[in-house]
């Protein structure tokens, strides 16, 4: 005869378990910034099954950007694409740990080269002393980020944020950059057709004297695909 019980609630102590599951990416840099930029590319394809509307190869733009170290901002790695997403989205989906739907959009299951949702977030939460998800669509803009606890929410003040698209680029620091895109991009953007999206980690952990070059010399023996070599930025 089975035993019988009332079910109860799982409890988790939610932290400690991101602790444990997070060591895996603890050390290696190129690892989490393949998890970005794969991120990035699902970024495009969901965007594709949201809009309808295949988007140009010439358009699906990815920028690895490493900023040095100034007087006023501690060095940080970036990931930059440009699609953009929403704060529904960023309840619904980023927020998640351990995703089985994930890779799902309107219904339905898209080939992603994510899995769980779960990469992105622990490279984030492990590698950095902070880190935040920028990210403008529609003429909003919103924060998401790590805080030096390991703990996460919006940022104050920029959380479904109404901002014009040349002050949402100079927060980011990508005005300078925008001059130099491709035109087509500078054009939907523009027109609010498209937005961006800047993952963000500041003061990156065992870096030490790690060249940027190295780093993305191993990137693309990872990725096993052409990267175009990036100058730093300050």
């Amino acid at each position: 005869m089975g035993l019988k019980i009332n079910k109860a609630d799982i409890l988790i102590d939610a932290k400690s378990a991101l602790d444990l599951f997070g060591k895996d990416f603890r050390f290696d840099h190129v690892k989490g910034l393949a998890e970005w930029l794969k991120n990035s590319v699902d970024a495009y394809l969901r965007e594709e099954e949201i809009s309808a509307e295949r988007i140009p190869d010439s358009e699906q733009l990815i920028i690895i950007r490493f900023r040095s170290k100034t007087d006023d901002e501690p060095i940080r790695f970036e990931c930059i694409d440009f699609c953009g997403t929403t704060h529904e989205r960023i309840q619904t989906n980023f927020k998640k740990w351990f995703d089985r739907l994930a890779a799902k959009v309107n219904g339905k299951h898209l080939k992603t080269y994510g899995g769980h949702g779960n990469g992105g977030k622990f490279y984030m939460r492990q590698m950095f002393e902070t880190s935040c998800f920028m990210t403008y669509r529609n003429g909003i803009f919103n924060v998401f980020g790590f805080d030096k606890d390991k703990d996460y929410r919006f940022a104050r003040r920029y959380e479904k944020k109404k901002m014009a698209p040349d002050d949402a680029l100079k927060f980011v620091g990508l005005d300078k950059l925008f001059e130099k895109l491709p035109s087509n991009i500078k054009k939907r953007f523009r027109k609010r057709k498209i937005g961006f999206t800047v993952v963000s980690g500041s003061k990156p952990y065992a870096v030490g004297k790690t060249k940027y070059a190295n780093v993305l010399h191993r990137l693309r023996v990872h990725l096993r695909i052409p990267v175009k070599p990036a100058t730093r930025s300050g």
